[in-house]
């Protein structure tokens, strides 16, 4: 999506439900050991791309697990988390009644719940929760904001830094460069050891160094 600045995209640090590969959705689980450093290397590799770290627009899901990763990630960058702003657009997809399971425990449940959904992931809503076509409205209008004119800030530079999930930090990217939703999620990956930058419709991924 053009006209929305330059966008440096993350995923939040691992946390003890993915290390158990348990659903998450709206649910949370502290970050582990590796999800700390995760996010403090995230914030030393951003240092240097950002032109004026005081002028950047900081954009954070509330949920708890990018509550603990994005001051960590400002403290390797040089921002200041004090000035970040809390979106709900930005959640995770949310999975209702499978929060906290595994996917085991979804199908003994829900017998072949999860081949469902991974056959049409677009649209299958899980029980109570959303569907990833739902949850792009939220992150559509969230871009549309950030690409409307109007930001007057002294020294504004036009970079957003958005700490967020992999469904929705999926749904963001592909939004962002034009993709359609089928194809972004047959596409996009999710990885906690890479951030990406936007920049006029082109999506650069950023590897941590090992």
């Amino acid at each position: 999506m053009r006209g929305a600045g330059r966008l440096f995209v993350f995923r939040h640090g691992e946390t003890f439900w993915n290390r158990e590969r348990r659903i998450q959705g709206h649910k949370d689980s502290p970050l582990t050991a590796l999800g700390v450093r995760q996010a403090l290397a995230m914030g030393e590799s951003l240092r240097g791309r950002l032109a004026r770290p005081a002028s950047v627009r900081f954009f954070v899901s509330p949920s708890g697990r990018c509550r603990q990763t994005a001051p960590l990630i400002a403290e390797g960058a040089g921002l200041a988390y004090g000035a970040a702003d809390f979106r709900r657009e930005l959640m995770e997809v949310g999975c209702g009644l499978w929060e906290g399971l595994l996917r085991t425990e979804v199908d003994a449940r829900w017998p072949g719940a999860t081949d469902a959904r991974e056959s049409d992931l677009w649209e299958y809503r899980p029980h109570e929760g959303e569907s990833y076509r739902m949850a792009s409205v939220r992150i559509r209008s969230f871009l549309e904001e950030l690409a409307a004119p109007g930001d007057a800030r002294e020294g504004a530079t036009g970079d957003n830094v958005i700490v967020g999930h992999g469904g929705t930090g999926k749904l963001l990217r592909g939004l962002a460069v034009g993709m359609s939703g089928p194809e972004l999620l047959a596409t996009l990956d999710h990885p906690q050891d890479a951030y990406f930058a936007i920049e006029n419709g082109e999506m650069t991924r950023i590897e941590l160094e090992p």
